[in-house]
């Protein structure tokens, strides 16, 4: 069969009592379900590579709204000072963290149907809207710390933080 490792096998049967002689067979057998344990392999590994890409999503989120937090620390002071809770100041930070990552799984869900459409196969519908639901996770999970920080900023921490550092001026600019 197509895909087959067919190995040699002798089997040998002994010879008879009414004077049948030893018979030896020499035939090319194939060993059944090694297919399955193949693609059970190849299964752990892809789920493997799976978590490895969701975490290294995770951190690259991560990264990508903390830095969006450090870049807004005085608006976020100046909402916690007009009197935000913690809530609604994680709200804000979230709020566009999720609404990007359901966009981006509905076109990735998309993208993946069209795609196997394209090559001929059938599409996986099932698989493809879990991308919605996963890319929520992968946001949550990235984006939670980084609005806990944001949350506990104090108002008078991060305005006194950004206006403490004066300024150094330019090497050779002209001061007036």
């Amino acid at each position: 069969t197509l895909g087959s490792s067919p190995g040699p096998q002798v089997i040998e049967v002994p010879s008879g009592t009414h004077g049948r002689p030893t018979v030896t067979v020499s035939q090319l057998w194939t060993t059944k379900g090694v297919a399955v344990a193949l693609l059970s392999a190849v299964d752990r590994k892809s789920q493997l590579l799976l978590v490895v890409v969701l975490a290294t999503c995770v951190l690259v989120v991560g990264n990508a709204v903390f830095a969006g937090v450090r870049a807004r620390r005085r608006e976020i002071a100046l909402v916690r000072a007009l009197g935000w809770r913690s809530g609604q100041v994680m709200v804000q930070v979230l709020a566009p963290v999720l609404a990007l990552a359901a966009l981006a799984g509905a076109l990735g869900a998309l993208a993946a149907v069209l795609l196997r459409q394209a090559a001929g196969l059938a599409p996986a519908y099932g698989a493809a809207a879990s991308a919605v639901p996963i890319g929520l996770v992968v946001a949550l999970v990235a984006g939670l710390p980084p609005a806990l920080v944001a949350a506990r900023t104090s108002p008078v921490e991060a305005v006194v933080a950004v206006g403490a550092r004066p300024r150094r001026p330019r090497r050779g600019a002209v001061h007036s």
